[in-house]
């Protein structure tokens, strides 16, 4: 029984693709679901919380995840939450999160196009190191 569901969203992740993990999981209906928005920073700048905050990167993921949190809130699902870290790089941040927030299973949506910088994709970066299953919707 999957009781708890990381998705992480991007800022310009299409939500509603993501709608389909309602058909595709069958006990998403009681199950937690956490929209997870990843602000990424450089090395060489420190990570403080409450700076990031005031960025407009920032206020623009947490628009875009209250806007993907509406589109699951209007199908029904009334457990869904969004949450917001800072890292260094997406695939590290999700799997930390996989690996501390006791999630059944990870939804990733990945894009058939391809990326505009040559670098491994984040679903296969991610994969080989979680521990639960992983469903991977293809966007187009």
């Amino acid at each position: 029984m999957v009781k708890s569901i990381l998705i992480p969203i991007g800022p310009y992740t299409d939500a509603e693709p993501l709608l389909q993990v309602v058909d595709l999981v069958k006990d998403v209906w009681e199950a937690e679901i956490t929209l997870l928005g990843i602000i990424t920073m450089p090395v060489v700048t420190s990570i403080n919380e409450e700076e990031v905050k005031d960025l407009k990167q920032y206020r623009e993921l947490d628009v875009h995840l209250s806007y993907v949190e509406k589109l699951f809130s209007d199908i029904g699902l009334r457990n869904v939450y969004k949450k917001i870290i800072i890292s260094r790089d997406v695939p590290s941040a999700i799997i930390e999160e996989v690996a501390t927030g006791g999630y059944d299973l990870l939804v990733l949506a990945k894009r058939r196009k391809p990326p505009l910088v040559v670098r491994r994709s984040v679903s296969k970066s991610v994969i080989p190191k979680v521990s639960i299953p992983v469903l991977v919707l293809t966007m187009d």
